[in-house]
Protein backbone atom coordinates (compact mmCIF):
# COMPACT_ATOMS: atom_id res chain seq x y z
CA UNK A 1 0.00 0.00 0.00
CA UNK A 2 1.33 3.56 -0.84
CA UNK A 3 1.78 5.73 2.02
CA UNK A 4 2.23 9.61 1.83
CA UNK A 5 4.19 11.52 4.73
CA UNK A 6 4.73 15.52 4.45
CA UNK A 7 7.76 16.89 6.19
CA UNK A 8 10.20 19.02 5.83
CA UNK A 9 14.16 19.40 6.19
CA UNK A 10 16.55 21.83 6.82
CA UNK A 11 19.70 22.95 4.34
CA UNK A 12 21.94 21.55 6.29
CA UNK A 13 20.31 17.98 6.40
CA UNK A 14 19.38 18.46 2.54
CA UNK A 15 22.88 18.63 1.34
CA UNK A 16 24.15 16.32 3.29
CA UNK A 17 21.52 13.66 1.62
CA UNK A 18 22.68 15.17 -1.62
CA UNK A 19 26.22 14.60 -0.96
CA UNK A 20 25.42 10.89 0.64
CA UNK A 21 23.12 9.86 -2.86
CA UNK A 22 20.40 9.67 -1.02
CA UNK A 23 18.52 12.16 -3.13
CA UNK A 24 18.76 11.51 -6.44
CA UNK A 25 17.39 12.17 -9.71
CA UNK A 26 15.48 10.09 -12.40
CA UNK A 27 17.99 10.08 -15.75
CA UNK A 28 14.01 11.09 -17.38
CA UNK A 29 14.20 14.46 -15.36
CA UNK A 30 14.73 17.34 -17.40
CA UNK A 31 18.56 18.78 -17.28
CA UNK A 32 19.04 22.20 -15.03
CA UNK A 33 17.92 24.95 -16.59
CA UNK A 34 17.36 27.79 -13.81
CA UNK A 35 19.21 31.04 -14.52
CA UNK A 36 21.44 33.15 -11.74
CA UNK A 37 18.09 34.97 -11.51
CA UNK A 38 16.22 32.45 -10.53
CA UNK A 39 19.19 30.93 -7.90
CA UNK A 40 19.28 34.53 -6.14
CA UNK A 41 15.18 34.46 -6.05
CA UNK A 42 15.74 30.55 -4.33
CA UNK A 43 18.10 31.88 -1.77
CA UNK A 44 16.34 35.08 -0.93
CA UNK A 45 13.50 33.21 0.18
CA UNK A 46 15.10 31.00 2.06
CA UNK A 47 17.12 33.45 4.11
CA UNK A 48 13.56 35.17 4.57
CA UNK A 49 11.81 32.00 5.81
CA UNK A 50 9.62 32.69 2.70
CA UNK A 51 7.92 29.03 1.40
CA UNK A 52 9.71 27.82 -1.17
CA UNK A 53 7.82 24.98 -2.73
CA UNK A 54 7.63 21.44 -1.90
CA UNK A 55 10.21 18.45 -3.13
CA UNK A 56 8.27 15.05 -3.97
CA UNK A 57 10.58 11.90 -3.05
CA UNK A 58 9.70 8.30 -4.00
CA UNK A 59 11.69 5.80 -1.73
CA UNK A 60 13.25 3.31 -3.89
CA UNK A 61 13.57 -0.30 -1.89
CA UNK A 62 16.97 -1.22 -1.31
CA UNK A 63 16.25 -4.84 -1.29
CA UNK A 64 14.95 -4.68 -5.18
CA UNK A 65 16.04 -3.56 -8.46
CA UNK A 66 14.70 0.53 -8.57
CA UNK A 67 11.72 1.39 -10.01
CA UNK A 68 13.99 4.13 -12.03
CA UNK A 69 17.44 4.88 -13.62
CA UNK A 70 18.69 7.33 -11.40
CA UNK A 71 21.64 9.63 -11.38
CA UNK A 72 23.49 12.13 -8.61
CA UNK A 73 22.10 16.09 -8.79
CA UNK A 74 24.84 17.22 -11.57
CA UNK A 75 25.06 20.73 -13.23
CA UNK A 76 26.94 20.88 -17.02
CA UNK A 77 30.81 21.83 -16.85
CA UNK A 78 31.53 22.42 -20.16
CA UNK A 79 31.65 18.74 -21.93
CA UNK A 80 31.86 17.12 -18.25
CA UNK A 81 29.00 17.12 -14.96
CA UNK A 82 30.18 17.90 -11.87
CA UNK A 83 28.11 17.19 -8.73
CA UNK A 84 28.58 17.49 -5.27
CA UNK A 85 31.64 15.22 -3.39
CA UNK A 86 29.99 12.70 -1.85
CA UNK A 87 30.42 9.15 -1.26
CA UNK A 88 31.08 6.45 -4.24
CA UNK A 89 29.09 3.60 -2.44
CA UNK A 90 25.32 3.54 -2.91
CA UNK A 91 23.35 4.13 0.31
CA UNK A 92 20.88 1.67 2.09
CA UNK A 93 18.00 4.07 1.22
CA UNK A 94 17.63 6.01 -1.60
CA UNK A 95 15.43 8.65 -2.70
CA UNK A 96 14.06 9.41 -6.13
CA UNK A 97 13.40 13.66 -6.65
CA UNK A 98 10.24 13.47 -8.79
CA UNK A 99 9.38 17.19 -8.29
CA UNK A 100 11.87 19.94 -7.26
CA UNK A 101 14.68 19.46 -9.29
CA UNK A 102 15.27 22.71 -9.73
CA UNK A 103 15.81 23.71 -6.21
CA UNK A 104 17.40 21.13 -4.46
CA UNK A 105 20.63 21.74 -7.70
CA UNK A 106 19.95 25.53 -7.28
CA UNK A 107 20.58 24.92 -2.88
CA UNK A 108 23.43 22.48 -3.56
CA UNK A 109 24.90 25.52 -5.88
CA UNK A 110 24.47 28.65 -3.58
CA UNK A 111 25.12 26.80 -0.02
CA UNK A 112 26.67 23.51 -0.95
CA UNK A 113 29.34 24.51 -3.23
CA UNK A 114 28.31 23.09 -6.81
CA UNK A 115 29.54 25.18 -9.41
CA UNK A 116 31.43 24.76 -12.76
CA UNK A 117 34.79 25.00 -12.88
CA UNK A 118 35.01 26.28 -16.70
CA UNK A 119 35.17 29.99 -16.46
CA UNK A 120 32.72 30.10 -19.70
CA UNK A 121 30.17 28.61 -17.77
CA UNK A 122 27.52 31.16 -16.29
CA UNK A 123 27.75 29.01 -12.95
CA UNK A 124 31.21 29.61 -12.52
CA UNK A 125 30.85 31.56 -9.14
CA UNK A 126 29.80 32.23 -5.69
CA UNK A 127 26.69 33.92 -3.69
CA UNK A 128 26.66 36.19 -1.33
CA UNK A 129 24.34 38.15 1.09
CA UNK A 130 25.39 42.04 1.20
CA UNK A 131 24.23 43.47 4.38
CA UNK A 132 25.44 46.76 2.65
CA UNK A 133 22.88 47.47 0.93
CA UNK A 134 19.85 48.77 1.77
CA UNK A 135 17.67 47.42 -1.34
CA UNK A 136 16.45 44.05 0.23
CA UNK A 137 15.78 43.00 -3.78
CA UNK A 138 19.74 43.42 -3.95
CA UNK A 139 20.84 41.35 -0.59
CA UNK A 140 21.58 38.44 -2.86
CA UNK A 141 24.21 39.01 -5.50
CA UNK A 142 26.59 36.25 -7.74
CA UNK A 143 29.85 36.65 -8.67
CA UNK A 144 31.35 34.86 -11.45
CA UNK A 145 35.03 34.00 -10.30
CA UNK A 146 36.83 36.24 -12.43
CA UNK A 147 34.81 38.95 -10.80
CA UNK A 148 36.40 37.15 -7.10
CA UNK A 149 39.76 37.58 -8.61
CA UNK A 150 39.51 40.97 -9.60
CA UNK A 151 38.01 42.52 -6.73
CA UNK A 152 40.02 40.47 -4.28
CA UNK A 153 37.37 38.62 -2.53
CA UNK A 154 38.87 35.56 -1.72
CA UNK A 155 39.46 36.72 1.72
CA UNK A 156 37.24 37.09 5.03
CA UNK A 157 38.26 40.69 5.44
CA UNK A 158 37.66 41.50 1.81
CA UNK A 159 34.48 40.26 2.35
CA UNK A 160 33.67 41.91 5.38
CA UNK A 161 34.90 44.72 4.57
CA UNK A 162 32.97 45.33 1.83
CA UNK A 163 29.71 43.42 3.77
CA UNK A 164 29.70 40.45 1.64
CA UNK A 165 29.03 37.38 3.56
CA UNK A 166 29.08 34.18 1.42
CA UNK A 167 26.36 31.99 1.25
CA UNK A 168 28.54 29.03 0.46
CA UNK A 169 29.37 26.37 3.63
CA UNK A 170 31.69 23.96 1.49
CA UNK A 171 35.19 23.12 2.16
CA UNK A 172 36.14 24.56 -1.42
CA UNK A 173 34.81 28.03 0.30
CA UNK A 174 38.09 30.20 -1.08
CA UNK A 175 36.72 32.11 2.43
CA UNK A 176 36.90 28.97 3.98
CA UNK A 177 40.61 28.16 2.83
CA UNK A 178 41.94 31.31 2.63
CA UNK A 179 44.96 32.28 4.74
CA UNK A 180 44.21 35.67 5.65
CA UNK A 181 46.54 37.32 8.56
CA UNK A 182 43.88 39.50 9.76
CA UNK A 183 41.00 36.19 10.48
CA UNK A 184 40.80 36.32 13.91
CA UNK A 185 39.24 32.52 15.07
CA UNK A 186 35.48 31.96 15.25
CA UNK A 187 34.72 35.29 13.39
CA UNK A 188 34.91 34.59 9.54
CA UNK A 189 31.46 35.34 8.35
CA UNK A 190 28.91 32.91 8.37
CA UNK A 191 24.97 32.24 7.26
CA UNK A 192 23.18 30.23 9.31
CA UNK A 193 21.12 27.75 8.16
CA UNK A 194 19.72 25.18 10.30
CA UNK A 195 16.90 27.37 10.79
CA UNK A 196 15.87 27.35 7.09
CA UNK A 197 13.82 24.64 6.27
CA UNK A 198 12.29 23.03 2.88
CA UNK A 199 8.58 20.73 2.79
CA UNK A 200 9.17 17.37 1.12
CA UNK A 201 6.14 15.18 0.03
CA UNK A 202 7.35 11.53 0.70
CA UNK A 203 6.05 8.78 -1.11
CA UNK A 204 6.60 5.01 -0.59
CA UNK A 205 4.56 2.41 -2.52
Amino acid sequence: MAQLVVTDVTVPVLLDSIRRREWVVPQFQRDFVWTVADVIALVASIIDSRPIGMATLWEQKPSVAPEVETEAIWIQDDTARRSLEGRDSTPSKQFAILDGRQRCTAVAMAFGGLRAQDAKSKFAGRFYLDVATNDPNERVVYKKDSDIKRQHLDSDAACIGRGLFGVDRSKSSPIRNSRDTHRRPGRRPYIGLKRFRMKIVWLTF
